[in-house]
């Protein structure tokens, strides 16, 4: 009777772990893992330099909006997000294919979307929707094919000219903007058909700095006090006279950063 009773349990809690979808906490991958079936993406995942992930056909990840405008200094967006330094295997098939989206009602934005910062991805068969950015290659490489970016802000974003793309066979719609390339990147035009994008379909930002034509006083004149590069700026910070930007500045949760008057931010 006790075995019959512990069997029925086993099979009782089998099921449930079945049904229920896994949910993902902000955590910091420490081993090669697989995530297949229904996963919720409560919170920021960070999968790091050595360890991969690897997401089986037919999985489906919904990620939360997020409830705060929380920035750790380990992630690089408010919103919930996946950021690779390691590596993503992402590889669906027409018959299965893999799907990011929002848990909430779908709007663009809903949560930050996957982030390759020095990392390598290869998505296959992949749909990837409701994202501030559906794809963004900070540093590293992407191989991307037949994927649809739709129904986020951006759909593909390649910053900096270290930065490798390559694939075929995608198609970027719905989005503000379809493809947006600066700092350098190559160019990735021909990977994807881009067309019905709301906004622009592709938009290119160019390495020199923008000046007005008449400009209220001579930025040259001002001395440098000082230069970033991708910082967390935590406690206060005062900026005065020139600061330079170069990179991804972040100002966490109870810090501040003062801007004095007569300051010139140049990005």
């Amino acid at each position: 009777m006790r075995f019959a009773t512990k069997t029925i349990l086993s099979l009782v809690v089998l099921a449930l772990f079945l049904v229920v979808p896994h949910r993902s906490q902000a955590a910091v991958l420490t081993a090669d893992t697989v995530w297949k079936g229904n996963i919720s993406l409560t919170e920021d995942i960070l999968v790091p330099a050595g360890v991969t992930l690897t997401i089986t056909p037919g999985t489906v990840i919904r990620a939360s909006i997020a409830e705060s405008s929380k920035t750790d200094p380990e992630y690089l967006s408010p919103l919930v997000e996946l950021t690779v330094r390691g590596a993503l295997r992402a590889e669906g098939s027409p018959q299965a294919q893999i799907v990011f989206t929002s848990a909430g009602e779908g709007k663009a934005s809903s949560w930050a979307g996957i982030l390759i910062d020095g990392g390598t991805a290869s998505l296959r068969a992949c749909r990837i929707e409701s994202a501030e950015t559906a794809v963004h290659l900070i540093a590293g490489s992407v191989e991307l094919n037949d994927t649809t970016l739709a129904g986020n802000r951006y759909g593909l974003v390649l910053q900096g000219k270290e930065t490798a793309i390559r694939g075929a066979g995608n198609l970027f719609t719905d989005n503000d903007y379809g493809l947006v390339t600066f700092k350098g990147a190559p160019a990735g035009t021909g990977i994807a058909k881009i067309s019905d994008n709301r906004k622009k379909n592709s938009l290119a930002i160019p390495r020199s700095q923008y000046r007005p034509e008449s400009e209220p006083f001579r930025i040259g004149e001002q001395p440098v006090s000082r230069r970033y590069g991708d910082e967390v700026l935590n406690g206060e910070t005062v900026w005065r006279e020139r600061v330079v930007v170069n990179g991804l500045v972040r100002v966490p949760e109870g810090s501040r950063l003062v801007i004095l008057p007569g300051t010139v931010v140049e990005f």
